[in-house]
């Protein structure tokens, strides 16, 4: 897919947050959020949403060095859990607990290479 915006522009974060926005407010499974020139992840997708398929432009390098997105291993997910139980009997500081543990996640949690 042809990058519609310039590496790292404005115009296309805007319109990231855009489709995110909306895909939110309509309670969307599946996000497109391909060809805008993101360098980041628009911190609005770390937000309660229905959104189960993301679909995003890799890094360069990372694009290069991977041929499949796997899901996140049930253990890895689990992990994340784990570590927010201790929030659990308030639900504002879970969510906070949750993002913080999500915010964490790095490409090899969600990047698989096949050729390995």
């Amino acid at each position: 897919m042809a990058t519609l915006y310039p590496k790292g522009s404005a115009e296309g974060l805007a319109e990231a947050r855009r489709r995110i926005a909306e895909a939110k407010r309509n309670g969307a499974e599946e996000l497109d959020i391909r060809g805008l020139g993101l360098t980041e992840i628009p911190e609005e997708l770390s937000s309660p949403s229905k959104i189960k398929t993301l679909y995003i432009d890799l890094p360069e390098a990372a694009a290069e060095n991977s041929t499949t997105i796997s899901p996140m291993s049930p253990e890895r997910f689990w992990s994340i859990v784990a570590h927010t139980i201790a929030s659990a009997s308030d639900p504002d500081a879970q969510t906070e607990a949750l993002r913080n543990e999500l915010r964490q996640l790095t490409l090899a949690d969600v990047v698989s290479n096949s050729d390995e």
